[in-house]
């Protein structure tokens, strides 16, 4: 694994990245509140981010705080993420307003106890909360990685929890501080959604087209 080659890409993916105000977009990216960001990572679980941002406003102008989580009834608060699918995330945000509400978490071990956050969301806000932690993977950073660096797709099911994937990440942490690595997270993230897809990749359109093993292999 060449360290430059992917230094010098990660150059390229965030300008490509900072041309798109994703952060506005996606506007939970640029909020640190504590109760709106865990929240938000269980609105996201196995969902567009698209659907997210469209319900976003609407979710926390009814619910505004743990409180007001934990006392709306089910019909309530399924009326505001139905657009989502998952039913059975409206009893994660009850339970998640009741334990926000009386006892937040004040360090990434916290996050551990929370209903409906798997590793990849403890993660981001452990970045994000806590400016703790290394750049996390999901699915779409590892695909990314995968076929810039080896030239393939994937062969896992789970690609992003292979070791080699993890090995890749913590090389490219080194010196960056906790805003650096969560930029990179989602400018990762971005490529592997917009443009670095399972099917029918948008080669033609990628920042890396010209270095990217994956291309040159046709």
């Amino acid at each position: 694994m060449d360290r430059r080659m992917l230094n010098n890409a990660l150059r390229i993916i965030i300008k490509w990245w900072e041309s798109k105000d994703r952060v506005t977009i996606y506007p939970w990216r640029s909020d640190s509140n504590v109760y709106r960001s865990i929240v938000t990572e269980v609105l996201l679980t196995r969902t567009r981010r698209d659907a997210v941002a469209e319900i976003y406003k609407a979710f926390f102008s009814a619910f505004p705080d743990p409180k007001s989580l934990s006392s709306a009834s089910y019909d309530e608060i399924l009326k505001v993420i139905k657009p989502l699918g998952l039913r059975k995330r409206v009893h994660y945000l009850k339970v998640l307003g009741k334990i926000l509400s009386d006892s937040p978490p004040k360090t990434p071990a916290d996050l551990g106890r929370l209903p409906g956050i798997g590793e990849y969301a403890r993660g981001i806000l452990s970045l994000k909360l806590f400016g703790e932690g290394g750049i996390p993977a999901d699915r779409n950073i590892a695909r990314v990685l995968w076929r810039f660096v080896r030239g393939e797709d994937p062969q896992q099911e789970k690609p992003e929890k292979d070791s080699w994937i993890k090995s890749v990440l913590k090389s490219l942490e080194g010196s960056l501080d906790p805003q650096e690595r969560l930029k990179i997270t989602y400018a990762l993230m971005d490529l592997g959604y917009e443009i670095c897809k399972p099917r029918r990749p948008l080669c033609y359109e990628c920042p890396l087209k010209k270095k990217c093993r994956y291309v040159r292999r046709g």
